[in-house]
């Protein structure tokens, strides 16, 4: 059988782009009436798989001088289909099930989302892919080394990760690691790097030689890829630029990263109301909605409003039967409503707990940094910084600072740090020694002791005290002393 005919009994085409400025489709099949390729002002929103990225200020741009490069231009400069050609797709092949076989063929856009910005000669982009079958137990460090060597050997900083590894063949571009971290996305735990790579291999690198500066964001989902329910879909983020401009846009690639939001089921099935309350005519307009999905994103069970009426009931099953919701991995129950005020993308409130609208991941792990007086928390365990009088938050365990002045924390709150005159947070309520200068916590807000160097915490946030050497530690994210 040839490539072509396996792609057309296939398994899987990919839908195109729009920008969202795009729409998200929760596809639906031919003969079903679907949300359809409209734009978004909310921002870009893929087409098949539960993300997003805000739009931040440049309208159907996204970022404030930046321009969208790899999707066409409507008439009225509205994004439209994927730009053809090799640099914009690639041909994937992959063993999908782990027999050395390959059986799984489709054309990919190498980028679901590309940002240029001519002015500073920087990129952003977002890509997903599947996961190839060895790829699938391993971490996204061990990810990011796996591109890293793909980019050395072929330029390309959104390759193809499961094609066969290059053996046997030095690299052509010369990489060097210049700094690496566990980072999240929206509450989804991934790994960042910094990176250099060079358009020579690396014997040939000389002291004038050109660099690019390249950070990569590596994200294992929690969603499996589309047509292929059993394989899990990798999420990248990329920002390249000249080593000697990167720093001008580095700030807007954070702003673009903070941006990216992975969409609920609940979400999902909202990006439909507005045909929903159109065709299905229901009465009460507004109502909820609680629906059953199967492991693969299928609807099994739902309940809503019993006064709904027959006719609007049988409209909205409909609706639901052709719905494709993300396959998760695993069977669910969730609610939602739907209603003329319903806005699936409106933004959400920020995060308490973090500060910057991200959840925090199950397996995030924080590690403080080396100078003094500095450290980071993370919810399994934080890690504080070397120095003296360095404070260090984490979720499930803890302990007050162990000298003379020291603040004791509260049930599930992390540590203080270990030098003299430190102070923690404390989740419920955390009682300070009884010294002179000594801090306690408190439910909603932890106020110190009035006397030097006291420290403070709070439920949510620990900040440390007033004077020089104090720590704090909080729920989920410890900060140092000031």
């Amino acid at each position: 059988m040839s490539r072509s005919q396996s792609t057309r009994r296939g398994s899987l085409v990919r839908p195109s782009l729009t920008l969202g400025l795009g729409l998200m489709a929760v596809a639906l099949s031919a003969c079903g009436s679907g949300s359809g390729n409209t734009q978004r002002k909310e921002g870009f929103v893929h087409p098949s798989l539960p993300y997003m990225v805000r739009e931040a200020g440049g309208g159907s741009q996204v970022l404030p001088g930046w321009r969208v490069d790899n999707l066409e231009s409507g008439d009225e400069g509205e994004a439209g289909d994927v730009k053809q050609g090799p640099e914009y797709n690639f041909a994937l092949s992959m063993d999908n099930d782990g027999d050395n076989v390959r059986e799984y063929f489709v054309d990919l856009p190498r980028y679901d989302l590309r940002l240029k910005n001519d002015a500073v000669g920087a990129e952003v982009f977002v890509r997903t892919q599947p996961l190839a079958p060895a790829m699938r137990a391993a971490n996204t460090e061990s990810i990011f080394n796996t591109w890293l060597d793909f980019v050395g050997h072929t330029g390309e900083l959104a390759p193809d990760l499961a094609a066969d590894p290059i053996k046997g063949e030095a690299p052509k571009y010369a990489t060097k690691v210049i700094s690496k971290k566990s980072r999240t996305i929206d509450g989804q735990p991934g790994f960042e790097a910094v990176v250099e790579v060079a358009d020579v291999p690396p014997s040939g690198v000389q002291p004038h030689t050109q660099w690019r500066r390249v950070t990569a964001v590596v994200v294992k989902t929690n969603f499996d890829w589309p047509a292929n329910k059993s394989v899990p879909a990798l999420f990248m983020a990329v920002h390249a630029a000249n080593t000697t401009q990167a720093a001008q846009s580095a700030a807007q690639f954070e702003t673009f990263v903070e941006n990216i939001e992975f969409l609920t089921d609940a979400q999902m099935v909202g990006l439909h109301n507005a045909d929903i309350l159109s065709e299905c005519q229901p009465d009460p307009k507004s109502f909820k909605l609680k629906l059953s999905v199967t492991k693969d994103g299928r609807r099994t069970a739902y309940s809503t409003d019993p006064t709904l009426g027959e006719d609007p009931k049988a409209c909205l099953e409909y609706y639901l039967d052709k719905m494709q919701l993300p396959a998760r991995g695993e069977s669910h129950t969730f609610e939602t409503r739907l209603g003329p005020s319903v806005n699936a993308l409106a933004p959400r409130p920020k995060n308490p707990d973090v500060g910057v609208g991200r959840k925090p991941a199950a397996d995030e792990v924080g590690t403080g940094s080396n100078p003094a007086g500095e450290s980071t928390g993370a919810k399994v365990v934080g890690e504080g910084a070397k120095g003296e009088n360095a404070g260090a938050g984490a979720k499930d365990v803890g302990t007050g600072g162990k000298d003379e002045n020291a603040g004791a924390g509260a049930k599930d709150v992390g540590t203080g740090g270990k030098g003299e005159n430190t102070g923690t947070g404390a989740k419920v309520v955390g009682e300070g020694s009884k010294e002179e200068n000594t801090g306690a916590g408190a439910k909603v807000v932890g106020e110190g002791a009035k006397g030097e160097n006291a420290g403070k915490g709070a439920k949510d946030v620990g900040t440390g005290g007033k004077a020089a050497p104090a720590g704090a530690g909080a729920k989920d994210v410890g900060t140092g002393s000031k």
